[in-house]
């Protein structure tokens, strides 16, 4: 009986996601609030990983892409937008999520922040930054 609970413990824990250090840097009446930010797996060097992030709908919009900044020591090093395949029509009282695919590069260590902002086709629509630190 033990080992079955042993067992169980172990693939609960194996499909957890990780949950990093998050927090809104959006404007007090942002379009889209942050309520979520999760990743497949913990941030670790040289391995790819999905992060999730998800926010509540303030009012009807279509967001066209998000914005994706990181910084290492406060000094950006990455600062991109990534186009959305298909314009998402964001009506108020909902949620909207979107994920992005990356891997972090051995040089990258000490500590650095990575901001996700989707966009409508000229203004920022909210504003969620993830603060994690890696070292060798």
């Amino acid at each position: 009986m033990k080992s079955i609970l042993a067992l169980a413990l172990v693939v609960a824990l194996s499909s957890a996601v990780y949950i990093p250090e998050w927090k809104s840097c959006g404007v007090q009446d942002a379009v889209w609030i942050p309520t979520d930010i999760h990743c497949d797996n913990e941030m670790v060097h040289n391995e790819p990983n999905t992060i999730y992030v998800c926010g509540n709908v303030t009012k009807d919009v279509t967001a066209t892409k998000y914005h994706l900044n990181a910084k290492e020591f406060g000094v950006g090093v990455i600062n991109k937008d990534l186009k959305l395949k298909i314009p998402f029509v964001l009506t108020a009282g909902s949620q909207f999520c979107f994920n992005y695919t990356f891997t972090i590069p051995s040089y990258v260590v000490g500590s650095f922040s990575l901001e996700f902002s989707p966009f409508d086709e000229n203004n920022v629509l909210g504003c969620a930054e993830v603060e994690t630190s890696l070292y060798f």
